[in-house]
């Protein structure tokens, strides 16, 4: 999901007790040591949105600050509706491939391009070089190469060199 967090009323109401009963990130400052230039305060992006107006906006982001604890739990709220969401029309599309008949013949891959810091070292969407922001979803299914069904891989992988992978499916 990306800025500014847009799902129906649904994916909100999965987590009851709205922003107030949304966590904080677990480690709000930097880690020890980093250089600002670590940091990246993408002004001319987050500028456009109301809300992050609101909050203070985009300077907030200098390192080692953040918005009030009250913005930083409605961003994360809406976070976590905008992937429940998400997660939603990822059912639906396997669903049809599933209606359609297509199961045994249809590789499933879901990535995504980026990961996303949720207050996290005091951060805010995808530019740094830390794990929330370079770690990314992927999955892979496969029907013809049960050998590989529920396996977990720890290692990292570079996106780039998927295609050879997906090619060769």
């Amino acid at each position: 999901p990306h800025l500014q967090w847009r799902a129906p009323a649904w994916s909100f109401d999965a987590y009851p007790g709205g922003p107030n009963a949304t966590a904080l990130a677990n480690r709000t400052t930097a880690p020890d040591g980093a250089v600002d230039l670590a940091f990246h305060m993408p002004v001319a992006e987050l500028s456009a949105f109301a809300d992050v107006a609101a909050c203070g906006g985009p300077l907030v982001m200098a390192p080692n600050t953040n918005y009030p604890e009250h913005c930083q739990r409605s961003f994360r709220y809406g976070y976590y509706a905008a992937v429940t969401f998400m997660d939603e029309q990822l059912g639906i599309l396997l669903d049809a491939v599933e209606d359609k008949g297509l199961t045994a013949s249809t590789a499933v891959i879901f990535v995504g391009d980026h990961g996303w810091h949720l207050g996290d070292q005091a951060e805010w969407l995808k530019f740094t070089n830390y794990e929330n922001s370079v770690r990314v979803p992927l999955l892979i299914k496969v029907p013809w190469l049960p050998s590989v069904a529920g396996r977990i891989i720890d290692a990292p992988v570079e996106l780039v060199d998927l295609y050879p992978t997906f090619a060769g499916l």
